[in-house]
């Protein structure tokens, strides 16, 4: 068996060489399949044959011995404890046991047959760990202290299934080191693009089927990009306490050598995980998700104020189908990934015409939370009626059948109606391939929490990401409509109960597939007529009687593409002035949500009057964001001038202002300037 296995080992590699790269992958996977009965295992110390569990299993690969495993080893040696197993990898070095033994008691070692590769190499250690986390180490860099602690530590504040560390050179000058290497002071995100000192889910590493076996180079990145519609932005963690010193490379030559390579490598990567790179540099880009951290944050400062268990409530997900069995493998292994374990899923066909339900009744028999209801076939609104009527939960939870929510998608959604009972409807945000943090609607501003508020500019949040107290579905969905049916149900149910209050948080945590098959996509023009006729109705409460006027500053306030002369600007800011007394008046609305929605449009035009309808500080903080969100969509498109004027006129607005308000303007006016204003 070796010999032949050894033979598709030589196949693949001269797939990888000839450009037959799907070739190449499957002769590797096939190979990596096969190997481990032909490895040879060897235990050192009494009790690693018990079956033992370990919080984290430490894989070490080896290719060649070098005078720097000893120090790793003893380096390694100081920060274990009876919590860890070390599992040393020999892929080629046969001194690895003899230098291990100087250091550690109790290890295993995993012989293969011939040379593998690093990919291939930790995926065999990750079979045979025993650990919940997998830590891997180069074994030519030295960790300092802490290192293992801090990875662990990072995974479990973060509830990231993939940490990396912060790598600096051993001998070389810093800047000679690879950008990758080290990426600041402070965690960010990022993909797993330091494998060498890295902390991964072993149960997560084995379901994506690990490291791509003919990779050496890329491979974290690649394996992040196939778990990212899993796990999303805030999945891919690094910490920079955790430190490993390593070198590059030794000599130009194995440099150049090594650039030539990954750029192959890169060109595999590209076509068989498309996608990767630009998820890769988009993550890169933008390393922080302010707002989400801050949302986070505010939840778990919240819940901890409340002292209810939420383990006991129940969640139904619902959701409709039809015609997509395509989707159901995500589907399904969606809800097998959750953190959180009392809930149900209701799922309706809605008169399929393939093998759907037949997929979703066998689904049904490997997890019986899965309740299957045959619809009537007479659309969405009715299969979602059906679907929340045969739930049973105390929250519920919409889950389109084409989208992934992430593993604590459910658990966060109980943690947040926990801290927060008055709240009724949440709204969380989608995340793609393009888009991080996705709230939907307008304004998008992802500070602006208020659903109730949000209804009048536009649908409130991603439909896709609602969760909602059963008290809350008053109304149901129209069977009526085609398109905007979510707008319709949520407008009306928060008509139906003046009491009820709804947020929308800037959380990532459902990934949103557009493709031509969504509602979203077939029908444009009715889910615009909807919107629009929704906004009317929404903006009755505060208008008795709509003129043609109003309904164009209602579009104004709604699109981020009206454009005014100077004189309908005026007049756009005296109809603002007006609704936002009109609401002082009647109290239909928040009266610091509604002035931050009306202004929205005001941010990019006429800033400095905009300035002068804030009414109070909080409100002058949050627009001052806003307006700086602006500033700095021109300063990455290169327009500094139209940067610098939208400064200007915010100045002259701030200035005209007394008290707080004037404090926190001009406050952040001076942090944004010292950075726009010396260009």
């Amino acid at each position: 068996m070796i010999s032949i296995l050894e033979e598709r080992f030589k196949q693949g590699h001269q797939s990888f060489e000839e450009g037959r790269f799907h070739e190449a992958q499957e002769s590797l996977r096939y190979v990596e399949a096969n190997l481990l009965p032909e490895c040879t295992i060897e235990h050192f110390g009494e009790n690693l044959a018990t079956d033992r569990t370990f919080t984290a299993s430490v894989v070490i690969l080896s290719h060649k011995d070098n005078e720097l495993i000893s120090e790793a080893f003893s380096r390694l040696a100081a920060q274990f404890n009876s919590e860890l197993e070390l599992i040393l990898l020999s892929n080629g070095n046969d001194e690895l046991t003899r230098r291990a033994k100087t250091h550690f008691s109790e290890f295993q070692t995993i012989t293969t047959p011939f040379v593998v590769g690093c990919s291939m190499g930790r995926n065999i250690g990750a079979r045979l760990a025993r650990g919940k986390w997998l830590i891997f180490l180069d074994d030519d860099g030295l960790i300092e202290d802490g290192c293992v602690e801090s990875l662990l530590r990072c995974a479990k504040e973060t509830g990231a299934p993939m940490v990396r560390g912060r790598i600096k050179p051993l001998t070389l000058d810093m800047a000679e080191a690879p950008s990758n290497y080290d990426l600041g002071d402070y965690r960010r995100l990022s993909f797993l693009n330091g494998e060498g000192v890295s902390c991964v889910l072993k149960r997560d590493l084995l379901r994506f089927d690990g490291f791509d076996p003919v990779l050496a180079g890329h491979e974290g990145v690649e394996l992040c990009a196939r778990m990212w519609r899993f796990y999303g932005p805030l999945g891919f963690v690094y910490e920079p306490s955790a430190v490993l010193l390593h070198d590059y490379s030794k000599g130009d030559a194995h440099l150049e050598q090594k650039k030539k390579r990954y750029a192959a490598l890169k060109q595999y990567v590209e076509e068989v995980t498309p996608n990767c790179f630009l998820l890769h540099d988009m993550l890169r880009n933008q390393a922080y998700l302010p707002e989400a951290s801050a949302a986070l944050a505010v939840i778990d400062r919240e819940a901890n104020r409340h002292s209810a268990a939420g383990g006991g409530k129940k969640i139904t997900v619902v959701t409709t189908v039809k015609n997509g069995r395509d989707w159901l493998d995500d589907y399904e292994l969606t809800w097998a990934h959750q953190d959180y374990d009392n809930y149900e899923v209701v799922i309706v066909d809605d008169g399929s015409t393939d093998d759907t339900l037949e997929k979703i009744r066998e689904i049904a028999e490997r997890d019986t939370r899965f309740v299957v209801v045959e619809g009537s076939g007479e659309g969405r609104s009715a299969a979602l009626n059906a679907a929340i009527g045969a739930g049973t939960g105390d929250i519920f939870v919409i889950a389109d059948v084409d989208d992934v929510s992430v593993p604590n998608r459910l658990s966060l959604t109980m943690k947040y109606f926990e801290a927060f009972p008055d709240c009724d409807v949440v709204s969380f945000a989608t995340y793609g391939e393009d888009s991080l943090a996705s709230i939907g609607g307008r304004p998008k501003e992802k500070n602006f929490y208020d659903l109730k508020t949000r209804l009048l500019v536009g649908m409130a949040g991603r439909f896709p990401s609602y969760a909602f107290r059963r008290r809350f579905f008053q109304e149901p969905f129209d069977n009526k409509l085609v398109a905007g049916v979510d707008y319709d149900w949520v407008s009306r149910n928060i008509a139906a109960n003046s009491a009820a209050t709804g947020h929308v948080l800037p959380i990532p945590i459902v990934y949103y597939r557009q493709h031509d098959g969504s509602i979203s996509t077939q029908r444009v023009k009715a889910q615009s007529d909807t919107r629009k006729a929704i906004i009317k109705r929404n903006f009755d409460n505060l208008i008795e009687s709509m003129s043609e006027r109003d309904i164009v500053f209602i579009e104004a306030v709604s699109s981020n593409f009206q454009q005014f002369q100077e004189e309908d600007l005026r007049a756009y800011r005296g109809w603002i002035n007006k609704l936002i007394g009109r609401n002082a008046e009647v109290g239909a609305y928040d009266p610091e949500a509604l002035a931050f929605a009306l202004l929205n449009f005001l941010r990019s035009e006429g800033v400095s009057e905009a300035t002068k309808i804030v009414s109070t500080p909080d409100l002058a903080y949050k627009f001052s964001e806003t307006v700086f969100q602006s500033v700095q969509y021109f300063e990455d498109s290169g327009d500094f001038r139209k940067a610098r004027a939208l400064l200007r006129s915010f100045r002259k607005g701030a200035k005209g202002l007394s008290g707080k308000k004037r404090k926190y303007m001009l406050w952040s006016l001076k942090q944004k300037t010292r950075k726009i204003f010396v260009r």
